[in-house]
């Protein structure tokens, strides 16, 4: 293979099997198949796009499956089933939300609360990434849209207060604070319906 480094692009190019090597020349490839791959920012982004996502899946399943192991043992019922299906119905339920409301929170992340090229959402994803694997490694119950979002504040603060949409920011910040109380008094009516029902 004859591997030719352009710019940001590396072409892979088939001489004879088992030999590589490295050419800066474009007469070298000329009259040769070429399989270019491009490597670049942008690919580093989706990367570390995807270390957000494997973060998420370490620190905030477990948390969900906590909750759900613990009213199996308030209701009487231990199995190790019951773990494994707590993972199974977690990770669907995550996978189903990231699906249809992923792209609307994608979308006020990358794009309402500031703007961002690849290099900073390169720096967003990463930091997030570290922070919460990091928190899951330590057994630390940290929000990963919490520690996304932050990060992402913290790139647009790099190029100055004017850059953040502070109402937006407020809006979350309110919707966090409100999120817990409702969803307690929403519980604990559903709760108590059973209850009834039962």
């Amino acid at each position: 293979q004859v591997v030719q480094q352009q710019g940001k692009a590396l072409r892979v190019l088939p001489v004879e099997p088992g030999i590589m090597a490295f050419t800066g020349s474009v007469e070298q490839c000329e009259g040769q198949k070429a399989l270019s791959l491009t490597v670049n920012l942008d690919s580093f982004h989706w990367l570390t796009s995807g270390l957000v996502s494997l973060a998420r899946g370490l620190n905030d399943a477990p948390k969900m499956v906590g909750l759900l192991m613990t009213v199996g043992l308030l209701n009487g019922t231990h199995s190790s089933h019951l773990l494994g299906q707590g993972f199974v119905a977690v990770a669907l339920g995550m996978g189903l939300g990231g699906w249809f409301a992923g792209r609307r929170v994608t979308k006020v992340l990358a794009e309402r609360l500031t703007r961002m090229d690849h290099l900073q959402g390169f720096s967003a994803n990463l930091t997030t990434a570290i922070l919460v694997i990091m928190a899951a490694k330590f057994g630390l119950p940290v929000s990963t849209t919490h520690v996304s979002s932050c990060a992402i504040i913290g790139v647009g603060l790099r190029q100055g207060k004017e850059h953040i949409n502070w109402s937006v920011v407020g809006e979350m910040v309110l919707a966090w604070m409100v999120t817990v109380p409702v969803s307690g008094l929403f519980a604990a009516g559903i709760y108590l319906l059973l209850i009834t029902l039962r």
